[in-house]
């Protein structure tokens, strides 16, 4: 998972941070100083997914379905600490609707919102 901790979970936010380390063997082969977007996009939404399941929110696996909004607003360097912070837009049995935001440095670098639904118990 592109995610090291969750650091508060309930029904309205999920806080969590991610460090993209050169040395994950994920990033192994990239060039350029910054964090490919499409692993970006795939962090904010594992944090989002991490902690309503933290929180005891759903249950089973869930898959993407739709990215509505995605703005890079900032690079991501590897080696720098991305702060995520998620709301929770809606929470149904079997779907999850979330608009996040990631800084790095107190500096809002990327916003997104995506919905996903359950497609196994």
């Amino acid at each position: 998972m592109f995610l090291d901790e969750i650091i508060s979970a309930d029904s309205d936010q999920v806080v969590g941070l991610f460090t993209f380390k050169r040395s994950h063997k994920a990033f192994q082969g990239q060039t350029g100083s910054s964090v490919p977007q499409m692993l970006l996009i795939e962090s904010i939404i594992q944090c989002g997914g991490a902690g309503v399941r933290k929180a005891g929110f759903t249950n089973g696996l869930f898959a993407l379905v739709k990215i509505e909004v995605v703005k890079f607003l900032l690079p991501i360097a590897y080696d720098q600490m991305v702060t995520y912070k998620i709301n929770n837009l809606d929470l149904k049995e079997g779907r999850i609707y979330q608009k996040g935001e990631g800084f790095v440095d107190d500096k809002l670098a990327i916003v997104a919102s995506w919905s996903t639904v359950r497609i196994k118990k």
